[in-house]
């Protein structure tokens, strides 16, 4: 969507983060998924701004090819108290690597081939936590 939904949902997802806090009274919140921004946009600056970290943050991040130019939209966020318990992240390069051809929304894959190769158009992060 547009720059400023996307920046309003970023504030409303501290909001959001502020109040699983303070319900669950546990300061370790993970927040992670399709944000629909590139690293230095304004939503995920105000989601930095706001107090999360981004373990992953480096120039040759990618989750999402498009045209074949790569970049992140897929995010891992964690409050401060979480940030040392995290042993590595990292994009799953299963799908955007991986050619149109076998894209998941079509069915040109036999059932008994499905496997996790190109079933998004954006590749899995994974998080590790030692607890």
């Amino acid at each position: 969507c547009w720059n400023q939904k996307r920046s309003a949902q970023a504030a409303q997802l501290l909001k959001f983060i502020a109040q699983l806090k303070q319900e669950n009274a546990s300061p370790s919140v993970l927040a992670i998924g399709d944000f629909n921004a590139y690293t230095n946009e304004a939503p995920l600056r105000a989601l930095r701004e706001g107090g999360l970290q981004s373990p992953l943050q480096s120039a040759t991040d990618y989750s999402f090819s498009y045209d074949g130019r790569f970049g992140s939209l897929d995010h891992a966020f964690v409050t401060p108290e979480l940030a040392p318990r995290i042993t590595g992240v990292a994009a799953w390069h299963i799908n955007a690597d991986e050619p149109n051809l076998l894209d998941y929304s079509e069915s040109r894959k036999k059932p008994e081939e499905s496997d996790f190769y190109r079933s998004s158009d954006h590749d899995p992060l994974l998080v590790g936590l030692d607890f």
